[in-house]
């Protein structure tokens, strides 16, 4: 706690009578923020940080039940988590974090033939569009989407 005599109370109120009359409420402002104590922010505000940055670098959080011993033995077969720090749940927790991201890297990279179905795929139906949107060329009767001629078969 400060405590104040008069003369240190003179100081500030000369001071202050130096600051333009506009200025003085945010300069005294400022000088109380400098006597105030840090507070250590909440456990929820904390937490609610945390959660912003973590969806902010597009992260996410899983909580997922699974049995310990097969999980473990898992791991420690593919060389995601090593022998000595097994009973760690730490350790294991950063493991299983790995394991997916590898698995979510491996998913992410397609094998190629299914890659150039879908992309053939698209492509066809964009032409199929284009055709149907210019209308027919020699028949009287309008062609049908490729949608619908789908749901007919």
């Amino acid at each position: 706690m400060l405590v104040f005599d008069d003369a240190s109370i003179a100081r500030v109120i000369r001071a202050a009578r130096e600051v333009p009359f506009k200025r003085r409420r945010r300069w005294l402002a400022d000088i109380a923020k400098r006597f105030e104590r840090k507070r250590a922010p909440s456990p929820g505000a904390h937490y609610t940080r945390r959660s912003r940055a973590r969806a902010k670098a597009g992260l996410a959080v899983l909580k997922a039940v699974v049995e310990e011993v097969p999980l473990v033995l898992a791991l420690i077969d593919l060389k995601f988590l090593n022998p000595d720090v097994a009973d760690d749940r730490r350790a294991l927790a950063a493991a299983a974090g790995r394991a997916l991201k590898a698995i979510a890297r491996n998913a992410s990279q397609p094998d190629g033939r299914i890659f150039d179905t879908i992309r053939l795929d698209l492509i066809m139906a964009t032409l199929e569009k284009r055709k149907s949107s210019r209308g027919p060329k020699s028949s009287s009767r309008p062609q049908q989407s490729p949608a619908r001629a789908r749901a007919k078969d």
